[in-house]
């Protein structure tokens, strides 16, 4: 979720750059709760994480309530 925030805080275009980022930042690090040493995780990782739990509601992602 910590991610999450800050590819949208940032409005950080994608996954890939965020990730790139992250290993730069140490204030990104430091709110991650990583070390300088600890590897980041794969921009793989987060785009999973961002897709639909039920590919079957995927349709009504972008539906207007």
């Amino acid at each position: 979720m910590k991610l999450l925030f800050l590819l949208f805080w940032d409005n950080i275009s994608s996954e890939r750059e965020l990730m790139r980022i992250v290993q730069e930042r140490l204030d990104y690090l430091r709110f991650l709760d990583y070390g300088l040493d600890d590897p980041v995780p794969d921009h793989s990782v987060l785009s999973k994480a961002r897709a639909p739990a039920n590919p079957g509601l995927a349709h009504l992602r972008g539906a207007k309530h």
